[in-house]
């Protein structure tokens, strides 16, 4: 677990969580970072996955404003119901086979595209789909919130 005190209050903790805005600014400098290590790699060199995962942050504002988002009663929300930075990283071969003469070819590639981003159970809690993280936000005063999160990164 990771214990991070913010001076700001919660509510803009979570609002970040879940926003479009941000990451096209905020992820800048690592999104050129690891488009300058990566480079010119000869044609069908594989992707590495920490780059599947850092590169999509730099995609431009009408690429998050398409992952489209769903606000549900009590200031509970999704953000991803479209797609996700996370939904393209790699074929997954059997257990897409699997799924598909489980439930049908159409339902296997509905469930594996949905990737929600960002999950908020108002108003203490955050889920972020893949990578998975958890983010729990305790609010210490106007403008101090600790925030409490653990990771188990999937890899496909």
């Amino acid at each position: 677990m990771l214990r991070t005190e913010l001076r700001a209050n919660w509510r803009i903790c979570l609002e970040n969580i879940v926003d479009a805005f941000h990451p096209v600014t905020a992820h800048a400098s690592v999104t050129t970072a690891a488009a300058a290590a990566w480079g010119q790699p000869p044609e069908g060199t594989p992707v590495p996955l920490a780059l599947r995962q850092l590169l999509p942050f730099g995609s431009g504002n009408s690429f998050y404003e398409q992952m489209g988002a769903r606000r549900l009663p009590h200031g509970h929300g999704v953000r991803g119901t479209q797609h996700s930075i996370h939904s393209g990283y790699a074929a997954l071969g059997d257990y897409r086979n699997a799924l598909a003469a489980a439930h049908g070819a159409e339902r296997a590639d509905q469930g594996l595209g949905f990737v929600p981003r960002n999950v908020v159970c108002y108003p203490s809690m955050a889920s972020k789909g893949a990578p998975q993280v958890m983010r729990v936000l305790r609010p210490l005063a106007a403008d101090r919130t600790v925030v409490d999160s653990g990771e188990n990164t999937c890899r496909l």
